[in-house]
């Protein structure tokens, strides 16, 4: 749990009181060869009277780490819950495989902070791994409004993730780890538009009117006058 304050020291319109928590729960069985991973993260925010919540201090969701069939940062709003579940299956020592879901949303009010109108994704995963952490993790997100998704990421999906050993016994851990170590995860994310979304782009680029060069058109008369100078200043000599 993680309570911030963001004191606006200038036009004092946009201080802001947010309360962040993240709760991760794994359990372990068959020797610790399948684990499940669940995840609840709540983040809320308090503005005073005639203030507002600035957009880049809005927590998001969408991404390698959070909603993972949609883009990075698709949804952004003062309020906002996620509810993330994993079941991870040993392939052969060091390497994993993940099915997985997640839902949530951004809510405006703190009373739409509930569990009702969620977005939802589910997908499938590769996790190569230690006995003590996940070092690298491979993401495919579907069943989502926005396309396909595939993270390529270095770190585990869950922030402070409990290894194989761990594992064993049940791991719980309650920390917020979330805004801090985004900065230092790498992803790639690969996203497939719908066939509307494509003839909307190509319907953009027609629009586009194609503007030629006129340096170049300038540049070529300019050597065409320069030749025909000195061809007349050829015969003049002559």
């Amino acid at each position: 749990m993680d309570f911030s304050r963001f004191d606006d020291r200038g036009i004092g319109r946009f201080s802001v009181n947010r309360l962040d928590t993240d709760l991760r729960q794994f359990f372990g069985f068959l020797a610790g060869r399948r684990v499940i991973a669940t995840r609840l993260f709540v983040s809320t925010s308090d503005t005073g009277t005639g203030e507002v919540m600035p957009f880049y201090l809005m927590p998001t969701l969408g991404g390698n780490d959070t909603l993972r069939g949609f883009r990075e940062y698709r949804f952004r709003g003062p309020h906002a819950i996620l509810a993330q579940g994993e079941y991870r299956y040993e392939i052969w020592s060091g390497l994993d495989g993940a099915l997985f879901y997640d839902a949530g949303k951004v809510a405006n009010t703190r009373s739409d902070l509930n569990f009702e109108d969620l977005e939802t994704d589910y997908g499938f995963g590769f996790r190569f791994n230690t006995d003590n952490a996940i070092v690298f993790r491979v993401d495919a997100g579907f069943g989502s409004r926005d396309g396909k998704h595939l993270y390529i990421v270095f770190g585990g999906i869950f922030r402070n993730a409990c290894g194989r050993r761990a594992a064993l016994k049940g791991c719980a851990t309650a920390t917020f780890a979330t805004r801090s170590a985004r900065s230092i995860t790498l992803a790639i994310s690969v996203f497939s538009a719908s066939s509307s979304e494509r003839r909307a782009g190509r319907r953009r680029r027609a629009s586009i009117p194609t503007i030629r060069s006129g340096p170049t058109t300038t540049a070529r008369s300019t050597r065409r006058t320069s030749c025909r100078s000195r061809t007349r200043t050829a015969t003049t000599s002559s």
